[in-house]
């Protein structure tokens, strides 16, 4: 083309274009075809065959059209449309755009903040450096983010994203999701099927959504939203707080002061260390402080509240359910709460429960507590036909 704003058409065959300085236009037509743009804001058209184009610097569109094509930006705010085909795009520096269309394509943002569609077909996008969009569509996408905060939707499939570097967001959509945040403060979302999630380094916010999911919080103070669904929660580091919605959940709080709720479902959950505050919620729930001064609700069924080393609390309040207390035995201060307002008394049925101590004694009995021996056992019976038992609890508060 030389110097100049050329036009060029190729027609039927495999024809090679170079367009030189200006900005160009070239229509490959049927053909295995190559365009090089050089150095201007360029369109190509490349029509039926597997082209191939290089934009070069300036600002370039390209289309590829039917077949199997490669396009390279180059430097530039590059626009590529791939058509049917499984295409390849990279972008290069530049704030680029990329729509794959129906096929399995690989797109490469290369340097700047890229916008990329993958459509129909199993697509493979690389934000590389820069706050990337990408959007898998249907098919099993493979989303990078490279360094950035960048944005995911991985759409209808099985989908596979790496927030990398940088405060990500992450939408899997429905199908079986993994979600890998890196480093930074992201945020997932799993939408339908059974995902995983790991968040790496940094404050995290899961949301499981429907399906059996896991979710790894790791380094962080993480927040986990289990929705509905058997899911698998394990904090890490940090002081977390973790929902388990409807479903049997498992959550592990790990290591920092974290904050449970078990929803409905037969939950079970383990503190760590750290003091540590868990609800059960509605079912029967094995709940275990571990170590730390830990607050243990059971809440509706029958459940079992383990409290570990620690100086733990137990709240009940009449109606929750026959529970068992395991205060852990050492030289702690464990304490059952019977809620406001309850009444009752020792050996003899009060307004609301009597307590009956199998081992151990009271040590002393004020207007609201009971003082007992270290690692005291016995049952509390309510008055609704509930029967608490207890072991190694040293305090009776009401």
């Amino acid at each position: 083309g030389g110097a100049g704003n050329d036009r060029m058409n190729g027609g039927a065959g495999n024809d090679r274009m170079d367009g030189g300085a200006g900005n160009d236009r070239m229509n490959g037509g049927a053909g295995n075809d190559t365009m090089n743009g050089g150095a201007g804001n360029d369109r190509m058209d490349g029509g039926a065959g597997n082209d191939r184009m290089s934009g070069g610097a300036g600002n370039d569109t390209m289309s590829g059209g039917a077949g199997n094509d490669t396009m390279n930006g180059g430097a530039g705010n590059d626009r590529m449309s791939g058509g049917a085909g499984n295409d390849r795009m990279n972008g290069g520096a530049g704030n680029d755009r990329m729509d794959g269309g129906a096929g399995n394509d690989r797109m490469d943002g290369g340097a700047g903040n890229d916008r990329m569609d993958g459509g129909a077909g199993n697509d493979r996008m690389n934000g590389g450096a820069g706050n990337d969009t990408m959007n898998g569509g249907a098919g099993n996408d493979r989303m990078d983010g490279g360094a950035g905060n960048d944005r995911m939707d991985g759409g209808a499939g099985n989908d596979t994203m790496n927030g990398g570097a940088g405060n990500d967001t992450m939408n899997g959509g429905a199908g079986n999701d993994r979600m890998d945040g890196g480093a930074g403060n992201d945020r997932m979302s799993g939408g339908a099927g059974n995902d995983t999630m790991n968040g790496g380094a940094g404050d995290d916010i899961m949301n499981g959504g429907a399906g059996n999911d896991i979710m790894n919080g790791g380094a962080g103070n993480d927040t986990m939203d289990g929705g509905a669904g058997n899911d698998i929660m394990n904090g890490g580091a940090g002081d977390d707080r973790m929902d388990g919605g409807a479903g049997d959940d498992i959550m592990n709080g790990g290591a920092g002061d974290d904050v449970m709720f078990g929803g409905a479902g037969n939950d079970t959950m383990d503190g760590g260390a750290g003091d540590d505050i868990m609800f059960g919620g509605a079912g029967n729930d094995t709940l275990n402080g571990g170590a730390g001064n830990d607050i243990l609700v059971g809440g509706a069924g029958d459940d079992i509240l383990l409290g570990g080393a620690g100086d733990d609390l137990f709240i009940y309040q009449v109606g929750d359910g026959n529970d068992f207390v395991n205060g852990g035995g050492g030289h702690w201060l464990d304490t059952i709460s019977l809620g406001d307002g309850a009444g009752g008394s020792l050996g003899a049925l009060g307004s609301d429960w009597t307590v009956e101590l199998s081992r151990g004694s009271v040590v002393a009995e004020g207007d609201d507590s009971l003082t007992l021996s270290d690692n005291a056992a016995g049952q509390i019976h309510f008055s609704d036909g509930s029967t608490m038992e207890f072991t190694n609890i040293e305090r009776i508060e009401w």
